[in-house]
């Protein structure tokens, strides 16, 4: 139960944190309609993982067998099947005839933590149906716990370029695209080291993940608060 139990804890955790975060950045009358695009997203990504990337991993091996290449492409997985997901959430009508600038960032943060609170649960399932962490106390997950959290932001802020772009009616594509490459560099050191870790202990290797996660984590975060505020200002002047 340890795991489940970690899974539970920190979801509230996020929700509470994030949420928190998110309402006092809203509009009181804007609040149901981010709450409802946090509810669309909260399936999504175990529907992304059984629908899109386990057939897609089926396929890559079968055609480059489980060899390096196909390890390679697997970095690619996560932001060609996740981010499209959300991508779906800000362009139901719903939510888009909400999408107003000074809401633009809350409501890709919404969007996020709804996806990032299904993951949660999705991984937190995983890992106890595995003997090695399934015994193990819900104290042991505190790792597990810190990646989540800073997690749960980044899957909001990949996709802010996107809604910042969608309520000024600007063209989606660069934003699009942003969504890709910053969800693929966040992914690539942990790639690269799990696959070829170069002699360096597992400890160290964690160690290392960890920082570049929270370094990450901050540098974009500056960036999406920049957006917010730029946004809320341009719709505030007169």
């Amino acid at each position: 139960m340890g795991p489940i139990i970690a899974g539970v804890l920190t979801a509230l955790l996020v929700a509470g944190a994030y949420g928190a975060l998110i309402g006092s950045n809203t509009p009181p009358n804007y609040r149901p309609v981010l709450l409802w695009a946090a509810l669309y997203a909260l399936p999504l990504q175990p529907l992304a993982f059984y629908a899109l990337r386990l057939p897609l991993d089926t396929a890559l091996v079968g055609l480059l067998g489980q060899g390096t290449a196909r390890n390679l492409v697997s970095l690619l997985y996560a932001p060609l099947t996740e981010e499209p997901m959300k991508w779906a959430v800000l362009m139901l009508p719903f939510v888009r005839q909400h999408l107003k600038p000074a809401v633009a960032v809350p409501m890709a943060l919404a969007v996020g933590l709804g996806f990032a609170i299904g993951e949660i649960g999705f991984l937190a399932y995983q890992l106890s149906r595995a003997p090695a962490y399934a015994v193990l106390p819900f104290t042991a997950f505190g790792p597990f716990a810190v990646e989540r959290f800073l997690v749960a932001f980044l899957h909001g802020a990949f996709i802010a370029f996107l809604s910042a772009r969608m309520a000024l009616g600007r063209s989606l594509w660069p934003a699009l695209a942003a969504s890709l490459v910053l969800h693929f560099l966040l992914n690539l050191p942990i790639g690269v080291l799990g696959l070829a870790p170069l002699g360096l202990d597992r400890t160290v290797v964690a160690a290392l993940l960890q920082i570049w996660i929270i370094g990450f984590t901050f540098a974009l975060g500056l960036v999406v608060a920049r957006i917010h505020r730029q946004l809320a200002s341009a719709q505030s002047a007169p």
